[in-house]
């Protein structure tokens, strides 16, 4: 989303009571707009968005138009896109310029996508590409919600496991393990590797202690079982080689869902925030009402935004 490149900012709501909710609000939106509407979905992300405006399209035989635009490839990150014909995607494109025809949008939509662009540069591409009378509807990050609380959580969970080298020692023994092997030598007769496989659990150890003050651990629950996996009996038919990259591809996704909850972190609104988009949106003749909370269940989970075009 925005300038990250990433397909997503969830860190595991998606089948939460709060987002069905939210999937309710946005079909009610879609079934109320005129038939063969033209819709565009800002920062996209995975595709849940769009998808579910084809799905009520054919549903209700609406003949949307659906484009969707993200900064990330949406295409390879997205199954739901992959093959849906009816959704013309804009990969690599930002909010601030999605190249789409002036005065050609009904219904422009955003699910935590719009407040990754740059607020001022955003509302004036929209207010270009809206037709006079074409409304906007978005579901923005809120600095105190739930999702951010996670997301969070999630970014110093990560921070922990960098900090113990848990993968680190994993793969000195991994190399160990090997090295017996193509010796004939018993590995359980080995002091080194023995050495090495009382580090790793005291490494792991470690992590489960400190992670307790984590109201949710499964981020650490992941990474610890990712990285001693392949030493178990599942991983039995895996090569060495295919080993190595396992433990390769765990600090590389975890690198790069650090950079996303960074992100969406920064990204999130407070108060003062919102109240700036409000305004840069009634700047550019979008006329907005004040930015409402959204909650669920008594705990706030976002911010609602809509505007409409001047006639």
């Amino acid at each position: 989303l925005g300038e990250t490149g990433f397909e997503s900012t969830f860190t595991g709501h998606e089948e939460s009571t709060f987002f069905r909710s939210l999937t309710e609000e946005w079909k009610k939106l879609f079934v109320g707009q005129r038939t063969q509407s033209n819709i565009v979905d800002l920062g996209a992300g995975n595709g849940t968005l769009s998808n579910l405006a084809a799905v009520i399209s054919q549903e209700h035989k609406m003949e949307f138009n659906i484009i969707a635009v993200d900064y990330a490839d949406i295409e390879t990150n997205s199954p739901i896109l992959k093959n849906n014909a009816s959704i013309k995607v804009k990969s690599h494109t930002k909010i601030e310029e999605t190249g789409i025809k002036a005065s050609s949008v009904d219904l422009a939509v955003s699910q935590y996508g719009f407040e990754y662009a740059d607020s001022e540069s955003a509302c004036k591409e929209l207010a270009r590409v809206l037709r006079s009378g074409g409304r906007f509807h978005a579901i923005v990050h809120h600095k105190q919600s739930e999702v951010t609380k996670s997301c969070a959580s999630a970014h110093m969970q990560i921070g922990l496991c960098y900090r113990s080298k848990i993968s680190v020692c994993a793969l000195k023994l991994l190399k160990r393990l090997r090295k017996l092997e193509k010796s004939n030598r018993d590995p359980r007769q080995d002091e080194t590797a023995e050495s090495l496989r009382q580090e790793l659990n005291e490494r792991a150890n470690r992590v489960l202690k400190y992670a307790k003050e984590f109201p949710d651990q499964a981020y650490v629950s992941e990474y610890l079982n990712e990285c001693t996996a392949i030493f178990g009996d599942q991983a039995a038919s895996l090569t060495f080689d295919q080993k190595v990259q396992v433990l390769k591809n765990v600090e590389e996704n975890a690198k790069n869902y650090q950079l996303r909850m960074e992100a969406m972190i920064k990204a999130s609104l407070d108060k003062e925030a919102v109240d700036r988009l409000v305004e840069d949106l009634n700047a550019n003749q979008l006329y907005a009402k004040d930015a409402e909370l959204v909650l669920h269940e008594g705990k706030i989970y976002a911010w609602r935004i809509q505007a409409q075009k001047s006639q």
